[in-house]
C-alpha cells in the first residue's frame, strides 16, 4: 500500500472517531465520510512535452453534446434581482474554476470525464475544457480541450488553477496523478488555442496530492505548491518558480515558507500578488503536525514573512481548501495605484471564515445545518465592490454538498440577510430538499463578478 493510500486509510478511522466525539474543540462536523474514495487513482497516459516546449497546440473546439438543461450553456437560471446568475458547469463538468478579466470577459475552466462515468475511477479520469463569456453575451463560447493526455484528478483539492494577465492571456495549471506531475500551459491571445502542456516540477515532487496555485501581475507569473514526506507533515515546506515574461519561461524551483511551520498535506493552498506586487501565499501549516493553522505567506524582493491568520490544533489532515478574491480597477475605472478589495476566503473547524487583507478583519458565516461541514469556499468581488461567498455544505471528501450563497454590501454587512430558513435567493438556500441544489461529487462552486455589477455562480 502506498503512503497516501496508508495516510487516508488511517483518515478515513480517524473520521469515524471524530465524528463519534463530537463536541470536542478542533473537531471538524462531517470528516471522514466517504474518506475512502479520497486516493491516487492510475491515469490512462500522460503528455510528455518538453519543459521548453511552448508550441501552440490545436484549438480543439468542441460543441460537446449534452441537453442544455445539462450543460446550461444559456445563462437561463437568473434569480429574481438579477444579482446572481446561477448556472451549472457546461457540458456536465465539475471543478469549475472562473475568473474576469479587465474587458469583462468571463473565462471558466472545468474537468470533464472521458467517458460517461459508471465507476469511481472513470468519473475522476479525463480532461480540462476551456470556454469564456463575453461581457455582454448570454452562451459561453465553444469549448477548448487544455489537457492534451487523459489524467486523473484527486477530489476537489486537486482542481486546476486558473489566472488572467493584464494582456488578457489564460495561465492553467493542474494535477497529474500516477506517476505525479504538474502541467502548465497558457493560451495565446486570441484565447483559441492554448500551448503544449509543460512539465513545471522535477525536484520537490514527493507527497504531492493536492492543487498547485497560480498567481499573477503583470508580466509575473508565479506557480506555487507544497511538498514533502506525507508520513512527516512537520518537514514539508511551500516551493515556488516564477516567471517575469509571462510564463515563457521560469526560474529554479524556490523553498519560499518557514522551515518551521511544515504545511498540511492534502490542504489545498491560494496565492494572489498584491498591487505593489508582493507574493502572497495562504496555505495551513502542520507544526508538530497538529498545528493545522491558516498561514499568510508574504514574498516580495527575496524578503519573506508569515503571519498566522486562524489557529486550527488537529492531528489529522482536514483536507481543505482557500481562496484569494481582488476588485478589479480597469473595470471600476479606478486608477492602478488606489486601493482595491483583497479578500482570503478559507475554513477552519468545518466553518468558513473571510479575511480582509487591507484592513485584517476576520469574519464568518452562518453556521452549518447540524452536523455538517461548510467546505471549499469560492469568493468574487464587483466593481461596487460587493462581495459573492458560495460554499458547499455537507460530509466528507467525495460529496460536493449542498449549494450555499451569501452576498455582502461593501462595508461586509450581508444583503438581505440571511437565516437558516430562508426563501431568498439571493442570500441563502431554501433548506426545503425540493429546492435544495447539490454540488456534484469531487466538485466545487465558482463565482465570478459581471460587468453589470452581477455575478454568475456555476456549480
Amino acid at each position: 500500500m502506498n503512503k497516501t493510500l496508508m495516510r487516508y486509510a488511517g483518515l478515513a478511522a480517524a473520521g469515524l472517531v471524530l465524528l463519534a466525539l463530537a463536541g470536542v474543540t478542533g473537531l471538524v462536523p462531517g470528516i471522514g465520510n466517504d474518506s475512502a474514495s479520497h486516493s491516487n487513482l492510475s491515469q490512462n497516459s500522460l503528455s510528455q512535452n518538453s519543459a521548453t516546449n511552448t508550441t501552440l497546440a490545436p484549438a480543439g473546439k468542441r460543441d460537446l453534446a449534452v441537453p442544455v438543461s445539462v450543460a446550461s450553456g444559456l445563462l437561463e437560471n437568473v434569480l429574481p434581482d438579477s444579482r446572481v446568475q446561477l448556472l451549472r458547469v457546461p457540458d456536465g463538468g465539475i471543478q469549475p474554476r472562473a475568473e474576469t478579466d479587465a474587458k469583462g470577459t468571463t473565462h471558466l475552466l472545468y474537468f470533464l470525464p472521458a467517458q460517461s462515468p459508471t465507476t469511481a475511477a472513470q468519473a475522476q479520469s479525463g480532461h480540462l475544457y476551456y470556454r469564456q463569456l463575453a461581457a455582454e453575451a448570454q452562451q459561453w463560447s465553444p469549448a477548448i480541450q487544455v489537457s492534451t493526455a487523459v489524467y486523473s484528478h484527486n477530489d476537489a483539492i486537486g482542481k486546476a488553477s486558473l489566472a488572467i494577465d493584464t494582456a488578457g492571456r489564460v495561465h492553467v495549471i493542474w494535477l497529474e496523478l500516477d506517476p505525479v506531475s504538474f502541467r502548465y500551459t497558457r493560451s495565446n491571445l486570441q484565447h483559441s488555442a492554448f500551448e503544449s502542456p509543460r512539465s513545471m516540477v522535477s525536484i520537490h515532487l514527493l507527497g504531492i496530492e493536492a492543487e498547485p496555485a497560480l498567481a499573477v501581475s503583470g508580466t509575473r507569473v508565479a506557480i506555487t505548491w507544497h511538498a514533502g514526506d506525507m508520513l512527516d507533515e512537520a518537514q514539508r515546506a511551500v516551493y515556488a518558480r516564477t516567471s517575469s515574461d509571462a510564463g515563457a519561461t521560469f526560474g529554479p524551483e524556490q523553498q519560499i515558507s518557514d522551515p518551521d511551520l511544515g504545511a498540511c498535506a492534502c490542504c489545498g493552498l491560494a496565492a494572489t500578488y498584491r498591487p505593489d506586487e508582493t507574493l502572497l501565499v495562504a496555505y495551513r501549516s502542520a507544526i508538530d503536525s497538529i498545528g493545522r493553522h491558516m498561514q499568510l505567506l508574504q514574498s516580495a524582493s527575496n524578503k519573506r514573512q508569515t503571519k498566522m491568520l486562524d489557529a486550527w490544533e488537529l492531528n489529522a489532515c482536514p483536507v481543505t481548501s482557500n481562496q484569494f478574491a481582488q476588485g478589479f480597477a480597469t473595470l471600476a475605472a479606478l486608477p492602478p495605484t488606489q486601493a482595491q478589495p483583497l479578500w482570503l476566503v478559507f475554513e477552519t473547524r468545518g466553518e468558513i471564515r473571510l479575511y480582509d487583507d487591507s484592513g485584517g478583519q476576520m469574519r464568518g458565516v452562518r453556521p452549518a445545518a447540524a452536523g455538517l461541514r461548510q467546505k471549499h469556499p469560492a469568493l468574487a468581488i464587483n466593481t461596487n465592490g460587493q462581495r459573492l461567498l458560495a460554499w458547499g455544505e455537507g460530509n466528507g471528501y467525495k460529496s460536493g454538498g449542498r449549494l450555499n450563497w451569501q452576498l455582502f454590501n461593501p462595508a461586509g454587512a450581508t444583503i438581505d440577510g440571511t437565516t437558516e430558513e430562508t426563501t431568498d435567493s439571493t442570500s441563502g438556500i431554501d433548506t426545503k430538499p425540493a429546492k435544495e441544489l447539490q454540488i456534484p461529487d469531487y466538485s466545487v462552486a465558482a463565482v465570478a463578478p459581471r460587468t453589470n455589477n452581477s455575478f454568475v455562480l456555476i456549480y
